[in-house]
Parts: C-alpha cells; structure tokens; sequence
C-alpha cells in the first residue's frame, strides 16, 4: 500500500498546477484490503489544472464532474483576489 500511495503522490504532485496542499491515508478495512484516503485542503490559487503542459480544468457540481469551458475558468480566476506577489488578471 506504501507503493500505492507514493504512486498517488507523484500523480497528483506531477499532474495538478499550481501546487495542491492535499495529505493521504491508509484506512484498513476488513480481509486484508485498505482504501487510500486522499483529502484535498480548499486552495487559494483557483483555478487547478490539470497537466502542467496544457492545463485542463474541470467543475464538480453535485456528483457530476465535467470540462471547464473558458468562460468558466476566466470567470473563476476572475472571482478571486490576486495572491500576493502576483500581477492580477487584465
């Protein structure tokens, strides 16, 4: 399970822009099986990417996740104050 979790630590670490403050767990469970627990803290730096490259970018509403248009994403960075140190959106 150490193998595994490593593994979800490089995915996520390698994969998702800009950096993602998230901790994973182990729970075990019954007949030798376990669940990796990953829990993602609510970030600051809105919107998270995927694939550092050619971010792509995705909305959860309810059960369902789906692609972010571009109007979604501007609108999303455009809702957050600039952090510290950065030029802000035109």
């Amino acid at each position: 399970m150490k193998d595994m979790k490593d593994t979800v630590t490089r995915w996520i670490t390698d994969l998702v822009v800009p950096y993602l403050d998230f901790s994973l767990g182990i729970v075990e469970m019954e007949n030798r099986r376990a669940v990796l627990d990953v829990e993602v803290q609510e970030g600051t730096s809105a919107p998270y990417g995927v694939d550092p490259a050619n971010p792509s970018y995705y909305i959860r509403r309810g059960a369902t996740t789906f692609p972010a248009s571009a109007d979604d994403v501007r609108t999303i960075a455009r809702a957050r104050p600039p952090t510290h140190g950065s030029p802000g959106l035109l």
